[in-house]
């Protein structure tokens, strides 16, 4: 059977630029095969051993961009590399592959965002994969910056008041300016007094 195997793969390769051999195996492995009536789930172990040989022969393996990518691996033969799958990002299932090619084009993250996010057709922990896997690279190549972007518009919740929760929580991070240094001794001073055990119980009268 081995031998069969490989007389194939020869064949193949000799026949067809190498890439395309990469390519499915990249396939079979993510189990991103397209019309299939079960996915087969994504062995993410064999993807990182698969895409380690084929980067090291020198073919390069593309960012899944959001407006490029395909349910499967997709190679490209004539400049020798490979597109990343939208399958094979961890997290992001057959439903939300399908959601991002079916919904395309995309202006721009914010338009992304708009449509798919605000919309719930996509979940924040989904996102994060995505923004993760470098799928919006194309509006913006820092990473950290659209995570930052989409953590501070979509996860967080901006603070409207600082109560003693957030104050207390900014002392212990140390994120509080030198010039308001006077207002943490203040509190601390406050606490002190009125504790139950420290100045208000020892020297004032009831």
């Amino acid at each position: 059977a081995y031998s069969i195997i490989g007389n194939q793969e020869l064949h193949l390769c000799y026949k067809y630029p190498i890439v395309y051999w990469n390519t499915a195996n990249l396939i079979v492995d993510s189990g991103s095969l397209e019309n299939t009536a079960k996915s087969k789930s994504t062995n993410y172990g064999k993807i990182a051993t698969s895409i380690a040989k084929i980067q090291k022969a020198g073919t390069k393996i593309e960012l899944p961009l959001v407006n490029e990518a395909q349910f499967g691996f997709t190679p490209d033969a004539k400049n020798d590399r490979i597109f990343y799958s939208l399958k094979g990002i961890n997290g992001i299932g057959d439903e939300v592959a399908y959601l991002i090619i079916n919904n395309r084009p995309y202006k721009s993250f914010e338009d992304f965002c708009t449509r798919m996010i605000e919309t719930k057709l996509i979940k924040t922990s989904q996102m994060v994969q995505l923004i993760k896997a470098g799928c919006f690279t194309e509006f913006e190549p820092d990473i950290f910056a659209t995570m930052k972007q989409f953590i501070t518009k979509y996860i967080l919740s901006p603070c409207t008041s600082l109560g003693l929760q957030q104050f207390n929580r900014m002392v212990k991070l140390n994120v509080i300016p030198e010039k308001l240094q006077e207002s943490v001794s203040i509190k601390n001073f406050k606490e002190y007094v009125l504790h139950k055990d420290g100045l208000f119980k020892s020297y004032v009268d009831p």
